[in-house]
This record gives structure tokens, sequence and C-alpha cells, in this order.
């Protein structure tokens, strides 16, 4: 329905979100070598990358993300 259109959210996903996609696989990709370099355990990786889950949810819902003009992800 066209009422359920985005939850409440300023932001809503709808199909392709490639800008916001490559922001999350930089954010990961830091974490992958910070790891693999042996910079940060395990433990560590995971609770960086859940921050990165985190702060990337609160970015959607406070619409702090690039939109395009009808409001879906981009």
């Amino acid at each position: 329905m066209k009422a359920d259109v985005g939850k409440g959210m300023k932001v809503f996903h709808s199909s392709n979100h490639n800008i916001y996609s490559n922001e999350v696989r930089q954010e990961i990709e830091i974490v992958r070598r910070q790891h693999e370099s042996g910079n940060i355990n395990d433990r560590e990786a995971r609770d960086a990358i859940r921050k990165i889950q985190m702060d990337m949810k609160n970015k959607i819902w406070s619409g702090s993300v690039t939109t395009t003009k009808c409001g879906r992800l981009n």
C-alpha cells in the first residue's frame, strides 16, 4: 500500500541503492584489512561490523543518506 511506503522514515529502500552499498562496502573493507593485518581481533572485528550496521541504520532513519528525488535510498 502507498500508505506503508517508508513506514514513517524519511528514507525508504526500494530496488537498487548503489551509493549506499558502496559506502557500506568501504567501511567493511577497512575492518577486513585491520583484521587481516592483526590490528584487531575477531571480537573487535565483529564489534566494528555491528557498529557499522547500527550507524548505517541510524543514518537511514534520520534521513542522513543520499536519496532520489522521491526519497528512495540511493
